[in-house]
């Protein structure tokens, strides 16, 4: 390889490391697959609603959307065998009871006039106890 060929591959890596690490750095920029682990892990299966909503107030840059203690969540696409969804109008309902948040929103720098808004979902039994998690990007224009 010569001089000028190493110093192109040194750029092209440098600037993918920098974009990795500034997806990595905000979590809201992650596949909604991942961040559905993250919040997973900080509000696992079972969880009481009280403590999930302690949980949600806890994070800075979270707002709760609302709260409904006689109703689940709407989740779109199909049901899964063995999860707890009810079928009503079309629409699959998670849980009897839900939480709707508003966790933020970023602008990627490819998509210009573009925001990407993040909302998380919380399903509960009748109990209260967490069922699911469900997040939901939504790209909306400036």
């Amino acid at each position: 390889m010569n001089k000028s060929t190493l110093i192109t591959l040194s750029i092209l890596m440098s600037i993918v490391i920098l974009a990795a690490a500034l997806i990595y750095k905000n979590y809201l920029r992650w596949p909604a697959v991942y961040l559905h682990e993250y919040v997973l892990w900080h509000t696992p299966i079972g969880t009481d609603i009280e403590d999930v909503i302690s949980h949600i107030e806890s994070r800075k840059n979270w707002r709760i959307r609302h709260i409904n203690r006689e109703r689940g969540f709407l989740r779109p696409g199909r049901a899964v065998p063995g999860w707890p969804i009810y079928q009503s109008s079309g629409q699959n309902i998670v849980g009897e009871k839900s939480i709707r948040v508003f966790a933020g929103n970023y602008q990627a720098w490819y998509k210009i006039n573009r925001i990407t808004w993040v909302d998380i979902f919380w399903g509960f039994d009748k109990d209260g106890k967490l069922v699911e998690i469900y997040v939901w990007k939504s790209i909306d224009a400036m």
